[in-house]
């Protein structure tokens, strides 16, 4: 997902689909991610079935979609928490394109945080 608005996102997405490293299960789940995440779709789109025909994926419920961008946001939480330090800075940065916004929000700190 960290290949959102790429243009190599659907190399990537094949990547993943062919690797040996990956259960189906896997790899339809990051499909349904990269939808609703980085294609910025409501997550009720799964349950759509005029939708659900027309993509390459198994047929999932929100709920469950709902569940594992949970677990995924708390495994991204605890990987932060683990990296920030109890002291560190936030750098923002705007701009836009058109009539699409966007804000990147940056955590800056020493990385020896003894001096």
């Amino acid at each position: 997902m960290d290949n959102c608005g790429s243009t190599s996102s659907a190399s990537y997405a094949e990547k993943i689909s062919q690797s040996l490293f990956y259960s189906k299960k896997a790899v339809q789940l990051h499909g349904w991610l990269d939808i609703a995440l980085c294609g910025l779709m409501p997550i009720n789109i799964v349950g759509n079935p005029v939708f659900v025909l027309n993509v390459r994926h198994l047929p999932i419920h929100y709920s469950i979609l709902m569940n594992y961008m949970d677990r995924l946001t708390t495994h991204v939480e605890e990987k932060i928490t683990k990296i920030l330090p109890s002291k560190f800075g936030l750098l923002a940065d705007g701009w836009f394109a058109l009539d699409t916004h966007y804000l990147a929000v940056f955590a800056t700190f020493f990385a020896n945080t003894e001096t």
